[in-house]
């Protein structure tokens, strides 16, 4: 089965369906979409900036 990190882009083989992880960036969330990420990062630079 082929994973593509959606953090990191990396794409790679397994044998399992759903990896624990990314080998590359090993981040456990590589399968989430970065929307939420982004929606997060973009809250925290409205507050900095209104201050």
């Amino acid at each position: 089965m082929t994973n593509k990190c959606k953090k990191c882009g990396y794409e790679w083989e397994s044998k399992i369906d759903n990896p624990v992880s990314c080998p590359r960036c090993k981040r456990y969330d590589w399968n989430e979409n970065q929307k939420k990420d982004n929606e997060s990062h973009n809250k925290l630079n409205n507050t900095r900036q209104t201050k």
